[in-house]
This record gives C-alpha cells, sequence and structure tokens, in this order.
C-alpha cells in the first residue's frame, strides 16, 4: 500500500511526522496554525485572526488589536492607523482626533493648540496671544497689537484705541 499525507482540518496543527489526526490540535482564539508544528502560532498586537483563511492578518486602518484576538477594534481617541500594520500612532503635539476609529489626525483650530501627543481636543489660547506655527503652543501679541478671539493672527489697535498687553 501507498502512505500518503493527509491534511489536518482548517485551523487545526500538527507536529511533523504524526500518524494519525488524533494528533491534530484545534488551534485557540488569536492563535494560528503552523506547518510541521504542534504549537499554534499567536497573533501578535496589530493582527487578528482571520475567521476563514485561519492566518494573522494585519487590522484594516483605524483599527488595531491586542495579542492573541480574533478581532480588531477602533484606535482610540487621540490616535490613528493610516498604515496596514494594526498600529494606532499618537497624534503630534500641536494636532488631536476626537475620534475613534481614525486614519489621521487634525490640527488645532485657530486660536487652540496642544501640546501634548495623543490628545482628544485642543486647548484654548490664553488672552491676547495665538498658537505658534506647530500648533503646540501660544505666544503672546506684541504691544500694540491684540488676538480677537479664535483667530491666529494679531490685529494692530486702530485709532484711538490701544491694548496693553496683560
Amino acid at each position: 500500500g501507498k502512505i500518503s499525507c493527509t491534511a489536518c482540518p482548517l485551523g487545526e496543527t500538527s507536529a511533523q511526522g504524526s500518524t494519525s489526526s488524533e494528533y491534530c490540535n484545534t488551534c485557540g482564539p488569536g492563535q494560528v496554525p503552523q506547518a510541521g508544528e504542534s504549537d499554534c502560532m499567536i497573533c501578535p498586537p496589530g493582527k487578528y485572526k482571520h475567521p476563514v483563511d485561519h492566518v494573522c492578518a494585519f487590522c484594516p486602518l483605524g483599527k488595531t488589536s491586542f495579542e492573541r484576538s480574533d478581532s480588531c477594534h477602533d484606535c482610540p481617541p487621540g490616535r490613528y492607523n493610516y498604515e496596514d500594520e494594526g498600529v494606532c500612532y499618537l497624534c503630534a503635539a500641536g494636532k488631536y482626533q476626537p475620534l475613534q476609529g481614525s486614519t489621521s489626525c487634525k490640527d488645532c483650530p485657530e486660536g487652540k493648540f496642544q501640546w501634548e501627543t495623543g490628545r482628544a481636543e485642543c486647548l484654548a489660547c490664553h488672552h491676547n496671544s495665538i498658537k505658534n506655527e506647530k500648533g503646540d503652543d501660544c505666544e503672546k501679541c506684541p504691544v500694540g497689537t491684540f488676538a480677537p478671539a479664535n483667530q491666529d493672527e494679531c490685529e494692530a489697535c486702530t485709532g484711538l484705541s490701544f491694548f496693553i498687553g496683560i
């Protein structure tokens, strides 16, 4: 008689040289079969166990996973995922992201800044200040100018008015 190898059922694995299907092991959550190995491979963070292909697949954009996951979850606010590698990055200083599952961060709006990374909102510049170019701090307006609310440019005092920087 001719001897041939029979594959374990999809999602199961066995050691090389196994002689019976009783040696096939079912892989648990977030684990996938490895060819010729009795142990299953654990899916790392940023990957999940694909339900059909039984491979560790990268999470889609805007999502990530924990180690040994069967599914992915949204990147939290203040973080984003723009590449197909399942990693949620912190928004840089001067940027924010209020929503979960995002693929980018937003620049802080006029009159607001953010000096920390990974934030969901920006902070208002103090009285008579405008955000700097990077958006990670505020700068006082020069004497003789003032900052209208929610704007990023100092304006000159006109006519008989003047502003004393406080």
